[in-house]
């Protein structure tokens, strides 16, 4: 008879992870160092997960975990081996139980993945399946997101501290592989939906990895080459001949020279087209009755370049960049020229009383002709709901299919009062124009009590605070505050980039943790790559 006869039933889990570093969670916390004794208890649980569920002969397991130990010695130790690895799983378990995951079959031993084991590598593979199937079928949207919910469980190499143990390699080798094919897999899903940019970016991540795979190399060439990146893709085939040389001792294949020669003869002294999917936004002019309310269309212009930046295969050209042009008179084609850009949205926005008017409109860069233009009518409570519809219509006339990431991702923050964003804005103008700490606190103060769960202004509040306490002999006297404020934004909104901003301020500034300052920089401008002040912290942590 084997153990799994007699498996009981239990609410408790286990989390298993061998892709990076290892790390085994019962309930989810972490098994304790102590728990496992020996270092080979460890080794016995990862050579068993190498093929979960598969028998290991007692001989087999020796070989790899005693090799110069006696015989009998060695059938000791794997049994005391045995022993300790099933009390550091279930240290409930009494003599004479049988254990649910460390199973004796006959002669060997196996581990179970019953319901109530989550091991990262079955994980990762089951989603590998399934985003196959979705892209088999054409379904690309849904492979997108499926590729990229298996390729988030890929935290590292298999079991990299083992990485030159026999019994690893193999296993490892396999699972490298996959995480190559998949990401050529999401490369090519995109490129079919016409995201070349996230195309491009993927090949590039293989390459970093494998810099003479061939078949990555051809694709980036080829995507380049679409995207009109023709420098860029005669580029990487000067570094493929590098590498291909420097790693096989060959010369690139007939197939790839051949790619090379058409890019090549396709590329002209001629300015190459400029990309309609790199797109500035410029300051939407301020109609409004009171000239005062300018505050209020630079809102509205920063608003709508963070929404189209979440749609990743757009390029938005930073607010710094575009806020040069407010009031321009110079003509779209040299702006264009100037901001090397193939779209421009430009428009207006009128407010009076409680009442907005938004009028937006898509220019092609080149030609100046009108590809779309609507006006908005809203209230202060939704206004914000013409940012998401504007970028929906922008998205939908640059033919880009949105992913269900990115249409939860434009959808606007909940503003129940619009005052208390209007006094969010003002707080915005204070802190920007004239470095005014003061007025855009008490701005920012007067909107969190207006609406207690508006996210920005709890930032504002934080935000200011930092720079106060960064220019204060007594920093502690404001740095409290400025971090209750950031926890509740984060607590309010999660993916905002303003707060994981603020956030790595926070770590450079004053915990002097440079690691997850540059973690929480670069988390915000994931959220928002056009975050032109992530950027700009990020370049001063980095300097």
């Amino acid at each position: 008879m084997c153990d799994s006869d007699n498996i009981g039933n239990s609410s408790e889990t286990l989390e298993i992870r061998l892709l990076g570093r290892f790390e085994v969670l019962r309930d989810g916390e972490p098994i304790p160092e102590r728990a496992w004794g020996r270092r080979k208890t460890k080794a016995l649980l990862k050579v068993l997960l190498t093929y979960p569920n598969t028998v290991f002969p007692h001989d087999q397991l020796i070989e790899t975990l005693f090799p110069s130990d006696s015989p009998a010695k060695a059938r000791s130790n794997l049994y005391s081996r045995v022993s300790r690895l099933r009390h550091a799983l279930e240290p409930e378990l009494t003599r004479g139980t049988d254990s649910r995951y460390v199973l004796r079959q006959g002669e060997g031993y196996s581990f179970n993945t019953g319901s109530s084991v989550q091991v990262d590598v079955l994980e990762f593979q089951t989603k590998l399946r399934s985003a196959q199937a979705h892209a088999d079928r054409s379904d690309w949207a849904a492979a997108i997101s499926a590729f990229e919910g298996a390729l988030s469980l890929y935290r590292g190499e298999f079991l990299p501290e083992d990485r030159y143990e026999s019994w690893a390699e193999d296993v490892s080798r396999h699972f490298r592989n996959l995480h190559l094919e998949a990401l050529l897999s999401l490369a090519e899903c995109c490129a079919q939906l016409g995201r070349l940019r996230q195309a491009i970016s993927h090949c590039q991540r293989v390459l970093a990895i494998e810099p003479h795979r061939e078949d990555a190399i051809q694709r980036l060439m080829e995507y380049q080459d679409q995207a009109g990146q023709r420098a860029e893709a005669l580029q990487t085939y000067q570094e493929a001949e590098r590498a291909l040389r420097e790693y096989l001792d060959v010369e690139p294949s007939a197939e790839t020279q051949a790619i090379y020669g058409a890019i090549r003869t396709r590329q002209t002294a001629q300015d190459q087209p400029l990309d309609p999917r790199r797109i500035a936004v410029l300051p939407l002019a301020n109609y409004s009755p009171d000239p005062d309310d300018a505050y209020f269309a630079d809102g509205m212009t920063e608003e709508l370049i963070g929404c189209l930046s979440r749609i990743r295969d757009f390029r938005v050209v930073a607010r710094t960049s575009v806020m040069r042009y407010k009031e321009s008179r110079k003509p779209i084609s040299q702006v264009s020229r100037e901001l090397n850009v193939g779209a421009v949205v430009e428009g207006s926005v009128r407010k009076v009383g409680d009442e907005v008017r938004i009028s937006v409109q898509l220019i092609d860069a080149a030609s100046e002709d009108h590809l779309w233009a609507e006006d908005y009518d809203r209230n202060l409570s939704d206004f914000l709901s013409a940012q998401r519809d504007v970028a929906q219509q922008v998205a939908r006339v640059l033919s880009m299919q949105l992913l269900p990431t990115e249409e939860a991702g434009i959808r606007p923050p909940r503003v129940e009062r619009g005052d208390a964003y209007i006094l969010y804005l003002k707080g915005l103008r204070a802190f920007r124009a004239g470095r005014d700490f003061e007025s855009a606190l008490e701005a920012y103060e007067k909107a969190a009590r207006a609406d207690p769960d508006l996210a920005l202004a709890h930032v504002g509040i934080a935000t200011t605070l930092i720079y106060i306490a960064r220019s204060s002999v007594t920093p502690d006297a404001v740095l409290p505050r400025a971090r209750a404020a950031l926890d509740r934004s984060l607590a309010l909104a999660p993916d905002s980039p303003e707060a994981h901003a603020t956030l790595g301020l926070v770590r450079w500034a004053f915990d002097r943790d440079s690691v997850e300052a540059e973690a929480a920089f670069r988390r915000a401008i994931e959220l928002n790559p056009s975050y032109a002040q992530a950027h700009e912290w990020l370049g001063d942590l980095m300097t």
